[in-house]
């Protein structure tokens, strides 16, 4: 496993499609203290501002879902006690290019091994559930410059939701939640759960 390679070789591949649709860049708060009011570690207002399209993940509750789902895929938790923390970096990364339709994430050199390893959970997910989902390839963030705490600057192929131009964090991550409903309807009815 070269997890460097590997990421490469998703960018590579993603650079010679033939038929590429335009990609809107999005800013996803990852960190429910962060958009939680009154916190005292407000969302990072410059990587906001960089993104036409900004989104909570708290108001995004099929991230969670789907970060747990990946957990009970590779776990065994029956046989032994369960860790403290249940999910890792790739179980949420995976889930927010499924919820989200992730096409491209901006990520460190030092983060490619966790981009790989959450690529890798996505074709878990998919194969278990039957979801039509495509690996992300990375965008390398320049070694010189700091790796953004709390927000995920990512791209997807179509804006999960349609005029989350025009509206704030908070009605653009209820658009994009009632979109990922939509667009991961097969998984919500085999989990037995309504796609409200």
């Amino acid at each position: 496993m070269n997890e460097v390679c590997d990421s490469l070789s998703i960018a590579r591949a993603s650079l010679s499609l033939p038929d590429a649709q335009p990609l809107c860049a999005l800013a996803l708060v990852t960190d429910v203290e962060h958009a939680t009011p009154g916190s005292p570690l407000p969302p990072p207002a410059e990587a906001l501002e960089l993104a036409p399209l900004r989104l909570s993940e708290a108001l995004l509750p099929d991230i969670r879902l789907l970060a747990m789902l990946s957990v009970t895929l590779r776990a065994n938790l029956e046989t032994r006690p369960s860790p403290a923390r249940l999910s890792d970096a790739a179980d949420w990364l995976a889930a927010r290019i499924a919820v989200l339709g992730l096409s491209h994430v901006l990520v460190s050199p030092a983060q490619l091994p966790t981009l790989d390893e959450a690529n890798r959970r996505l074709a878990v997910l998919a194969e278990r559930f039957g979801l039509s989902v495509s690996p992300a390839a990375p965008v390398l963030l320049p070694a010189a410059l700091p790796v953004e705490t709390g927000v995920l600057r990512a791209w997807c192929a179509a804006e999960p939701a349609a005029s989350g131009r025009a509206a704030g964090l908070v009605d653009a991550s209820r658009q994009a939640h009632r979109a990922a409903r939509r667009r991961l309807s097969g998984l919500f009815a085999t989990l037995g759960l309504a796609a409200d």
